[in-house]
């Protein structure tokens, strides 16, 4: 267990960029406190899931976002997309598991999960489908296999959420814009072309991506 989560102590400061701002953009005219609840799947281990939100939460900070854990680290069991073909399972049935169990009905936070491996490799998703990081709102289609999913899983609101694969973890500065991108989503944001945003599919790798002012005020 992460000692800062369980013994409710003050969390870490947010870490700081190593990168430069993209551009000189807007924080928020007023900070906003957003609770984060956090996971960690199968193989994950609580340093993963400490360093996965520090690296969160010294991106998001430049935002305006002043992110709070809550609660104990929370375990996940299996893969939460994709089936392995003899199970008999739908590709979704981890996923719906999880948000029937612990995202339903919706609240006030979001939720960060740390895992191994976002598709069940042995799942004929996989065959498709790749992916680092997953942030899904349950109002808003953020990416194209972000509303392949959601369609998924059923007319329910749901807790903002969003997964990201340990092994992304490795590289501190992609990962930190990783992150920040998959929260954008399960914020509500929806994917933006421009150079230099948080939102853009393609991440500058030379500086810390922002955000507009529209963009920060329609968080949700």
């Amino acid at each position: 267990m992460i000692p800062w989560l369980v013994a409710c102590a003050a969390a870490p400061g947010p870490i700081p960029d190593a990168l430069p701002a993209c551009d000189a953009l807007p924080a928020l005219a007023e900070p906003r406190a957003l609770e984060v609840r956090l996971w960690r799947g199968d193989g994950v281990t609580d340093a993963e899931v400490a360093r996965a939100y520090g690296l969160l939460a010294g991106r998001v900070h430049r935002w305006g976002l002043e992110l709070a854990p809550v609660g104990r680290v929370g375990r996940v069991e299996g893969s939460l997309l994709g089936a392995h073909p003899e199970s008999g399972q739908d590709e979704l049935a981890g996923l719906r598991g999880f948000l029937d169990a612990h995202a339903r009905p919706a609240q006030t936070a979001v939720h960060l999960v740390v895992v191994r491996e976002i598709v069940d490799p042995r799942s004929r998703l996989a065959r498709t489908v790749a992916l680092q990081g997953l942030g899904l709102h349950p109002e808003a289609l953020g990416s194209p296999e972000g509303q392949v999913i959601r369609e998924g899983l059923g007319e329910a609101p749901f807790t903002p959420f969003l997964l990201v694969d340990a092994d992304a973890l490795d590289s501190p500065d992609a990962a930190r814009s990783l992150l920040a991108h998959e929260l954008g989503h399960a914020l509500g944001l929806a994917h933006d072309g421009t150079p230099g945003n948080a939102m853009n599919e393609v991440r500058d790798p030379t500086c810390a991506a922002g955000l507009t002012a529209g963009q920060l005020a329609a968080l949700r």
